[in-house]
């Protein structure tokens, strides 16, 4: 079943099930939370319960579930889209048979995945829908930011966050697909528990050599080896968003000195000369790194913002 192979989020699956036993299913519902964290996937197990709690049990190759699963469900829409946006001529489109009668549930189901993608005008055709909704309809809309989404769409809907997944869901889902114990922690600090963003990584970068290259540059600063440092950084400028990368652990590793966490070790091999420095050290560096990043965000030169940033580093040491 399609609900039963969702690993975590459990209160959200609990909270949905109560609502579909007590005979209680909204007509709109928007899920909120990180990218690649399974929101698509909760939207698509929660359809089915809903389309398939009445299934008149017809004559079909496939299950009920199984037709929800492979989006072959004839109440089941999906509006999807690979472009940077849905258009309000798409919306007017899809929306076309919504009028119509179920045709084999008691309910019609349509999922709009990453809503913060449809337009102005395509939410205003939205938000009309959901003033006066057909009957008998349920749409799921999910995203990651909700300061796209007009006010009056959200208060319309049904809201479900969805937390970061700790890290035993995390690795059971992932444990198939990355074998390496150490590389599946890193990425699992690098994305913050999700699922979809790893995998991505890991296709896109050689996630064990950003990992080699943070462990680097946290023994060269150990060390205080500035020459060596700036070769280093030379060849992770040569890879497209590593600097990125480097900048988001080396702000998980030192948030995570300054509270003392020993998880540290999930993320590099030697930790201990950071772990050893005074509180007022890894704050001022902590400081840097957000700054850094900051700056990377406005365009500006990655080698030098990356190198200066380690200069600081090595300079609070030094004091």
């Amino acid at each position: 079943m399609l609900w039963d192979k969702i690993e975590g989020h459990q209160d959200v699956k609990n909270s949905l099930m109560h609502q579909i036993e007590a005979g209680r299913i909204g007509h709109a519902y928007l899920f909120v939370g990180t990218h690649g964290i399974g929101k698509k996937l909760v939207a698509r197990a929660f359809a089915s319960k809903v389309l398939c709690k009445d299934d008149l049990k017809t004559i079909q190759p496939l299950s009920c579930e199984e037709r929800v699963q492979k989006a072959i469900h004839p109440d089941l829409r999906i509006w999807q889209t690979e472009k940077k946006s849905f258009s309000v001529k798409e919306i007017r489109s899809w929306q076309k048979d919504l009028w119509l009668p179920p045709t084999l549930a008691s309910y019609k189901v349509t999922i709009i995945d990453e809503a913060e993608k449809l337009t102005l005008q395509a939410q205003n055709a939205l938000l009309k829908l959901l003033e006066e909704p057909p009957s008998n309809i349920v749409f799921i809309l999910t995203c990651c930011d909700t300061s796209n989404i007009l006010t009056t769409i959200q208060s319309r809907c049904r809201k479900v966050r969805f937390n970061n997944l700790k890290a035993n869901s995390f690795e059971k889902i992932l444990c198939s697909e990355i074998t390496d114990d150490k590389l599946l922690k890193f990425l699992f600090y690098l994305t913050k528990g999700s699922p979809g963003q790893a995998l991505s990584l890991n296709e896109k970068l050689d996630i064990k050599q950003v990992r080699d290259q943070l462990n680097k540059i946290c023994d060269l600063l150990n060390n205080n080896n500035i020459d060596k440092m700036f070769v280093v950084v030379a060849d992770i400028i040569k890879k497209e968003n590593e600097v990125e990368i480097i900048l988001l652990m080396l702000e998980t590793i030192w948030a995570m000195a300054l509270r003392q966490d020993n998880r540290i070790n999930d993320i590099i091999d030697n930790s201990a000369k950071i772990m050893k420095r005074p509180i007022w050290v890894l704050k001022q560096d902590c400081k840097h790194i957000i700054n850094a990043q900051k700056q990377i965000q406005q365009y500006q030169n990655k080698q030098l913002v990356l190198e200066t940033l380690l200069l600081y580093i090595l300079e609070d040491i030094n004091d």
